[in-house]
């Protein structure tokens, strides 16, 4: 069977200005050019390819002008490699392809193709070549909509939960500079299996005592992790140690891919190593898609704990200004320049004034997740509520949120003061001040009023407008 790596081809303008590239005949930009020397072939992998295969777009061929053309390795033109047909979207906003993708499975875009159709033409071109190369290496010069397509004819996974999977698995690949993600190219080895007969990614969550917090950055997560403790579901997966990167690294060296965040048996093998029995696992973020929900149609559980985005903001630069936290951040990783960045201003208004402007995904994540303040099967909980008096909240809205997730846990451990004034860890690794109110009377009026315009919207979806109700949670 042949062996599938992956490259990306080096980036257009369209790619960019986070646009549809599509068909369009661009060619590699400026920047793709510097970025040219980072992607490369070592003497073992020019050994073990077989061939490289492009679909003759321009950016695909000038990649392979630039990176590979004295590699020694044949080169194959196949237009089936090409990249959706978006039609009358092409040039549109990827946020905008994003919101209408699922709706395109099976209906074409207008005057485009669907990604079933382009899920086939791939399916043909990976037989042709498994044919062609049997048990050898082929690397693939990839579009985007490449890794989904592999992964719903590889994995048979319905395309719907491919394109979720392969977010979750681009996203850590991405983290830190483009440099360094062309220099981790190419990618692989993918799964391919000739046959679409193979059976579909199952649902694992009734066989799996096993319960997903999504604790957005900066939200307390320390006192749902002492909460879980105490109800005998030992959390995994928090903070830097604990991050895509270094749970990557673990599948890499066990599985020899970091295919196995795909699979949730192998992911939870991976983080509870020889621990039997219940397991809480953490994650900063959690996109929604066919797969989660059917994860949690299935029984499966998950907790969803925030923040309101003012502390959280506050409560970020300080963190990032911090000497030993910036000295813990991994080299590659965007988050220390960030940190560095914030480090030298000595106004608290310019460091909130950086993280609005440089580093907008803190708050975009709450938006993000709206669907987890929606989605019945998921409970809710607030750090206002869980801090209890200690973090100047109030003991009724903590022994509220308390009861609703022993309930929604099925939890026998009973309520108790040291169970509820446990949860308040001053001597946790991130632990600041843990007060609900310090961004009051830490920001001036004008940079205050700069923030809640850049997160209004938030503030009222999740009630935290002064007046507003939170929203009931499950």
């Amino acid at each position: 069977m042949v062996r599938l790596l992956l490259a990306p081809h080096l980036p257009c303008q369209e790619n960019h200005d986070n646009i549809t590239a599509g068909r369009t005949p661009s060619g590699v930009s400026e920047r793709g050019r510097e970025l040219a020397r980072h992607l490369s072939l070592d003497d073992e992998q020019r050994t073990r390819i077989a061939a490289i295969v492009h679909s003759g777009l321009p950016r695909s061929v000038e990649t392979i002008e630039l990176c590979f053309a004295d590699a020694g390795i044949p080169i194959v033109v196949d237009e089936r490699l090409s990249a959706i047909d978006y039609g009358e979207l092409q040039g549109r906003s990827m946020e905008e392809i994003d919101r209408v993708r699922l709706d395109h499975i099976e209906v074409p875009f207008p005057g485009g193709e669907s990604y079933r159709q382009m899920a086939e033409r791939h399916r043909s071109l990976l037989a042709d070549l498994d044919r062609r190369y049997p048990d050898r290496d082929v690397l693939l010069i990839a579009h985007n909509g490449t890794l989904p397509i592999l992964l719903h004819i590889g994995l048979s996974l319905p395309l719907e939960s491919a394109f979720v999977m392969a977010k979750s698995l681009a996203d850590p690949m991405r983290q830190g500079s483009a440099e360094t993600f062309y220099a981790n190219a190419p990618y692989g080895p993918w799964p391919y299996a000739p046959s679409p007969e193979e059976p579909a990614l199952e649902c694992r969550a009734s066989e799996e005592e096993r319960v997903v917090v999504v604790a957005q950055h900066k939200s307390g997560t320390n006192l749902i992790r002492k909460l879980l403790e105490a109800l005998d579901l030992p959390p995994i997966g928090l903070g830097i140690r604990e991050s895509y990167s270094a749970v990557g690294a673990k599948l890499e060296k066990r599985f020899g891919s970091k295919l196995a965040f795909l699979d949730p048996a192998k992911l939870f093998s991976v983080l509870t190593g020889d621990f039997q029995g219940r397991r809480s696992l953490f994650f900063h973020s959690l996109p929604d898609g066919p797969f989660i929900r059917d994860w949690l149609q299935c029984g499966g559980r998950v907790i969803f704990h925030y923040r309101d985005p003012r502390a959280v903001v506050v409560s970020l630069v300080h963190y990032l200004s911090d000497d030993q936290v910036r000295a813990q951040i991994p080299e590659e990783w965007g988050a220390r320049h960030h940190a560095a960045e914030i480090a030298r201003c000595t106004d608290i208004g310019d460091k909130v004034r950086h993280v609005l402007e440089q580093m907008p995904e803190y708050l975009e994540v709450y938006r993000k997740h709206t669907w987890l303040l929606d989605h019945p099967g998921v409970c809710r909980t607030r750090f206002e509520d869980l801090v209890g008096t200690r973090g100047g909240g109030s003991k009724h809205a903590q022994r509220v949120s308390l009861e609703t997730v022993m309930a929604y846990l099925g939890a026998e451990v009973p309520l108790s003061t040291d169970l509820a004034e446990g949860l308040f860890d001053e001597g946790a690794r991130t632990f600041r001040r843990g007060r609900i109110d310090s961004w009051r009377h830490e920001l001036p009026s004008d940079v205050l009023a700069r923030l809640e315009s850049s997160c209004g919207d938030i503030l009222e979806r999740y009630g935290y407008r002064e007046g507003v109700h939170p929203r009931a949670r499950s």
